[in-house]
């Protein structure tokens, strides 16, 4: 093996602060500090795990350890390109189903799985990404039922596999720095995303980074605008978050052209181009009778606030950890900054309109930290504007050095070791809800919509002892008419009725009730028998939900008992014209015929019913009670 190379100057503050970085996340996995929730995240391990990342950290400083890295690197670098185009993602998909997430009812997935349920194929923040999902979604449930969680949750582990691939494939360093390059990318806090998170922004991160190492290349005249075009639109068309791309695809536009004899009319197509992303969802929005767009300047900070604002102590603080979470090794390697300015004018500027943009983002937009996933938004803007940087910092380095600095290696090492940690919490469903609910409960915003997304994933688990204690812990001038909604379906679905109708009568009493307060007030009415009562909650359960078939069941069982059959049989109909095999619809129409003395025709249908469900103790039963001609 060649001689490692001398360590550079800057190296030894790189070295001295990786040290300080590696001791400040072991220090506080052991105190759990909300100030430094950047930094804690080995605290929500168990012992066992805790101290096995603690190991690892202290391994990437011993000696031995980064010669064999080095070494590592130097025997990879001998693998040809195309072979490692299609080794490493094959590699990759292995690691991202094996440590996927647990936790998905989340964040955005919380929401989206709401939407595409209702039917819903266009949202104007992000069409493309959730078109995608919505459309996968409807071609999985052909082959049986599942949530849009698992449509996303594989969407994003293909993208991952993609990923690495348009890594390996674009990335134009030789040798040791080509891997290790890699190494820095994937370090990121947005890898995340390609473990089976149910986000709305890991489109939008892939087609981003492609683009950045497409007009990153070793020369401008090296770009294909022509390619680069489509991949800009990508990204724009995935999120809003693509309008980051917007002045340095503008720039690159200037560099081809700006000796062309029709640039005119070239920039003036250029213009429109990039435009697109902003001006297309304004023209679905009307085609689709969609809700007015939300932008993401609606969550923009005011520029000071007594509370929270830009340049208030406490959102600055919070910027900080924002980047020890998402992104340490771009602070491990600020040491190295320096090197930026060996780059050319050109690639200067072209960092710039794509660094300025990404951080002023960051700086000015409310994190909504206590949002239980406090990391997706703004991670993707961080890495967009780390990784210019990170290729202005490598493109100097000697490349006839056989082996990198060592203040590389183990600004890469540490960062893996965290972001492997990070990883593994969230592979934990025990941690990452520790880690979600300790946060809230010592958050000061935001608080109570963070309480409702969590408790929504024990509720998507059936654990409604823990989703009504999380609920309990809203401040009771912060609860909606949907949360009294939650907590009357978990309610009535742990047979406390009485407790059920009081909450769902509470939730009526707010501005906005929703379907959820309607049918928990319909539901134990039919238990207590006041069946009138019960089709009044429900139809209007029905009428903000038209189209679903369980509700139209229930508003039908309230009716039949309620002694109107002929009405009953009506939205019995509707259910099954909805939903074929719905067999406790064919059941309540068999009960509301039989009520009508027709007994061979409610014979039919509690025969069809105990087709499709042929141990339902309901459709026995009332087989007997037809047969006996009670």
């Amino acid at each position: 093996m060649s001689a490692p190379a001398k360590n550079k100057p800057e190296s030894i503050p790189a070295f001295l602060f990786a040290i300080l970085l590696a001791g400040s996340y072991i220090l506080f996995g052991f105190i759990p500090d909300n100030e430094w929730w950047g930094l804690n995240h080995l605290y929500f391990h168990s012992d066992l795990i805790r101290w096995f990342f603690i190991a690892l950290i202290i391994l990437t400083f011993l000696p031995p350890i980064r010669n064999f890295c080095m070494s590592t690197f130097e025997k990879m670098s001998g693998i040809p390109r195309k072979m490692s185009s299609f080794l490493w993602p094959m590699i990759a998909v292995g690691l991202f189903i094996i440590f996927r997430i647990s936790v998905h009812s989340m964040g955005d997935g919380y929401l989206r799985d709401i939407e595409i349920r209702a039917g819903k194929l266009y949202y104007a923040t992000e069409m493309l990404d959730f078109f995608i999902h919505a459309t996968l979604y409807k071609f999985i449930t052909l082959f049986g039922k599942f949530r849009p969680t698992v449509a996303m949750a594989a969407t994003s582990i293909v993208a991952g596999v993609v990923f690495v691939y348009i890594l390996f494939r674009n990335v134009t360093f030789e040798g040791w720095k080509r891997y290790l390059f890699i190494g820095f990318v994937l370090s990121l806090g947005c890898s995340q995303f390609f473990f089976g998170y149910a986000e709305s922004y890991t489109l939008v991160y892939l087609f981003s980074v492609w683009y950045l190492l497409s007009v990153f290349r070793e020369s401008f005249d090296d770009i294909s605008f022509g390619v680069v075009i489509p991949i800009y639109l990508l990204a724009g068309f995935s999120h809003q978050l693509g309008v980051i791309l917007l002045p340095s695809f503008l720039y690159l536009a200037y560099l081809k052209f700006n000796d062309h004899s029709r640039r005119l009319i070239i920039y003036s197509a250029v213009a429109v181009t990039a435009l697109l992303p902003l001006l297309i969802p304004r023209i679905l929005n009307q085609y689709f009778d969609a809700d007015e767009i939300i932008i993401l300047t609606d969550s923009f900070l005011p520029l000071w606030d007594s509370s929270y604002g830009i340049f208030t102590p406490n959102h600055l603080f919070d910027l900080i950890n924002e980047f020890l979470l998402v992104a340490p090794a771009f602070l491990l390697l600020l040491p190295f900054m320096p090197l930026v300015w060996k780059s050319s004018r050109r690639r200067i500027i072209m960092a710039a309109t794509i660094v300025l943009p990404s951080f002023l983002f960051i700086l000015v937009f409310d994190p909504k930290l206590t949002m239980v996933r406090d990391w997706d938004l703004f991670s993707v803007p961080m890495a967009l504007g780390v990784i210019p940087l990170a290729v202005l910092i490598f493109e100097p380095l000697d490349n006839n050095l056989t082996a990198p600095p060592k203040a590389l290696i183990g600004a890469v090492l540490v960062s893996m070791v965290v972001l492997s940690s990070w990883l593994f919490l969230n592979h934990n469903a025990e941690a990452h809800l520790k880690r979600a609910e300790y946060f809230l409960d010592r958050a000061e915003r935001n608080q109570s919509w963070g309480y409702e997304v969590l408790a929504k994933y024990y509720e998507h688990e059936r654990d409604y002892t823990n989703e009504l204690r999380i609920l309990d812990k809203i401040n009771p001038a912060d609860r909606k008419a949907r949360m009294y909604g939650n907590v009357a379906q978990s309610l009535y679905s742990m047979g406390r009725y009485d407790e059920a109708y009081e909450a769902a009568m509470e939730g009526m009493e707010l501005p906005n009730p929703v379907q959820k307060n309607f049918m928990a007030a319909g539901i134990t009415s039919i238990y207590k028998k006041e069946f009138d009562q019960a089709a009044r909650f429900l139809l209007k359960a029905v009428q903000l939900t038209p189209n679903d078939p369980e509700k139209l069941n229930y508003l039908g069982a309230a009716l039949s008992q309620g002694g109107h059959p002929d009405e009953a049989i009506e939205v019995f109909q509707k259910a099954i014209a909805l939903n074929r095999n719905f067999s406790d619809a064919y059941f309540g129409l068999a009960f509301a015929y039989n009520s009508k003395q027709e007994k061979e025709i409610a014979l039919q249908y509690c025969r069809r019913g105990l087709e499709l469900a042929p141990g339902s103790s309901i459709g026995k039963a009332l087989m007997r009670q037809i047969s006996e001609g009670k």
